[in-house]
């Protein structure tokens, strides 16, 4: 290996950071469909998962994977959310934080009320 493969190796930093982010949201999400799903005593734990919290009902793991398309910071938070309904630890991440601040994705309808009068 020459200098010429060190150079490729570092040519686009950010491009390989991006897709390593993506790659390790991935792969949290599918641990999380493994805690969930490839235990024993599902319907149990689904049930006082929803007692828990709304982040406890399976179906945000569907939009958890469609945030995925979005962002894999913002998804980060939802299925932070979702292993802490279902009483799973939460796994850090690991390397710099995105440099702006994504707002959490909302789990429920908005009520702040801003429907026009009918």
């Amino acid at each position: 290996m020459g200098s010429g493969s060190s150079h490729r190796r570092h040519r686009h930093p950010e491009e390989a950071r991006q897709l390593i982010d993506e790659a390790a949201a991935y792969a949290y999400l599918s641990l999380t469909l493994l805690d969930i799903f490839g235990r024993p005593g599902f319907n149990q734990r689904r049930a006082e998962a929803a007692r828990r919290s709304p982040d406890g009902n399976p179906d945000l793991l569907a939009e958890a994977r469609q945030e995925l398309a979005v962002s894999p910071y913002s998804t980060r938070p939802v299925i932070d959310g979702i292993r802490q309904a279902w009483l799973l630890d939460s796994v850090a991440a690991q390397g710099p934080r995105p440099t702006v601040m994504i707002p959490p994705p909302r789990g429920t309808a908005c009520t702040a009320g801003h429907h026009p009068a009918a």
